[in-house]
């Protein structure tokens, strides 16, 4: 009898013992506030990689909740939904936005939750929906991670652009210096054609000079020689009328010869002054005189 008494409180203080360490571990695993709850249901429509069933939903840095499902939407190939279940009293909104974010160096997902300080309007609800409807958005640096293999390998691409830009960069500076030597030696070469040239001119200047003072010279003895003539034709008026007539048609010609002479050496001057002012004019053909006619 004093053994079954034993064997009685033994169990007793066993199953209060077992009892003790479940509440432990339920609260030590944050389990332990059986306040109410309310549900909600995200709507996502980026990737919610790493999310998984009971995993933390935050307020503003505080654990509210958990996550109770997750599943996707018949009706729609790119939605997401995520049900949630949070603290009665958590201030949820028809604005709250539910965002993915990792939780420190594990890689782990949770949901946080904000809601603007002016909004004070009530969840909506969506016809189909158990739970009222809030909207979620993806971690923007878990979708950085995901496309990083991606940038680096535009990177790449990127560095292998500026590595042949470089090289091409290299070969158009040789044919640069070589263009610019070219560009030297065909410089010096005019250059010397230019003196050459230069002292062809001086000695045809030299040439027309001489010619437009001869016929200057020219011009004068003829207009001397114009005068003599009329002189004597005036004192053979009076006597020989057909021969005054005839040296009238004479001196009219050589009148005529000495003015035509005057305007040749004129243009003849005029021409060797063009020629000082622009040499190349004597390279050039003269334009025509009917106009410039375009080459159908």
């Amino acid at each position: 009898m004093e053994k079954t008494a034993n064997y009685f409180f033994v169990g007793i203080f066993v199953s209060l013992a077992m009892l003790a360490l479940v509440g432990f571990t339920i609260w030590l695993m944050g389990s332990g506030d059986f306040g109410p709850k309310q549900r909600y249901t995200i709507y996502f429509t980026d990737t919610v990689s790493g999310l998984v069933d009971e995993a933390t939903v935050k307020y503003q840095g505080v654990d509210v909740g958990r996550i109770v499902g997750i599943r996707l939407a018949p009706e729609r190939n790119d939605l997401v939904k995520v049900d949630i279940e949070v603290r009665e009293g958590t201030p949820i909104r028809a604005g709250t936005a539910a965002t993915i974010e990792l939780q420190g160096i594990t890689g782990s997902s949770y949901v946080e939750l904000s809601t603007p300080t002016d909004d004070q309007e009530p969840p909506r609800r969506v016809a189909g929906e158990s739970y009222p409807v809030l909207e979620g958005r993806g971690s923007e640096l878990r979708a950085f991670l995901d496309e990083l293999p991606e940038l680096a390998m535009k990177l790449q691409n990127a560095l292998g652009s500026v590595e042949q830009f470089a090289q091409e960069g290299a070969k158009m500076a040789g044919s640069i210096d070589e263009f610019s030597k070219e560009g030297t030696r065909t410089a010096t070469a005019i250059r010397g054609l230019a003196d050459n040239l230069k002292g062809q001119i001086g000695s045809l200047r030299t040439d027309f000079g001489k010619a437009v003072a001869s016929i200057d010279q020219f011009s004068k003895e003829g207009a001397k020689t114009a005068e003599s003539i009329r002189g004597l034709s005036d004192n053979l008026r009076g006597e020989i009328g057909t021969i005054k007539d005839d040296l009238g048609n004479t001196l009219a010609s050589i009148s005529q010869f000495s003015k035509d002479g005057a305007r040749a050496a004129d243009a003849i001057r005029g021409l060797a002054d063009n020629l000082k002012d622009d040499p190349s004019q004597i390279l050039r053909p003269a334009p025509s005189q009917r106009g410039v006619v375009i080459p159908k």
